[in-house]
């Protein structure tokens, strides 16, 4: 008998735990060493961090040379350039997550009576790369990485 070997390296995979609240999946992170919360958000094309709380979490944001817009949740907004953006899930980098910033404003409005602030949105961007998974039964999100 020969043997069967695959051209394919292992994956490395990581679970990160979320809550639930109304249907909504919340990731907690740190950010520049401060704690927030993200939308986990399969429907959301981009990543996007709200350009309001830059100043708090150290990040940058710049106008970009062409004004782009984001539509979605209720609003249209301008999509700006974030930057200088560390995303850390207990120990465990988020790495290679890039964000576009717009103003998140109207989302917090929005989750406020549930008393829940976030910070942004991992959108399928990221979660695609990654072959990301979500895990209803143990309420966690498995990447993996290759």
């Amino acid at each position: 008998m020969g043997s069967c070997t695959s051209s394919k390296l292992p994956s490395q995979q990581t679970r990160l735990k979320f809550q639930i609240w109304d249907n909504i999946i919340y990731l907690d992170v740190k950010v520049n060493g401060k704690k927030a919360r993200f939308i986990v958000d399969t429907g959301a094309a981009l990543s996007l961090i709200d350009v309001n709380q830059s100043k708090f979490y150290g990040f940058n944001v710049t106008q970009l040379d062409h004004s782009n817009f984001i539509q979605g949740f209720g609003s249209k907004n301008q999509l700006l350039a974030a930057s200088h953006i560390n995303v850390q899930y207990h120990e465990f980098d988020l790495r290679g997550l890039k964000f576009w910033g717009s103003d998140l404003s109207h989302l917090n409005d929005f989750l406020q009576p549930r008393n829940i602030k976030i910070l942004g949105i991992l959108g399928s961007d990221y979660l695609a790369r990654e072959k990301a998974i979500i895990d209803y039964e143990r309420r966690s999100l498995v990447l993996n990485r290759r």
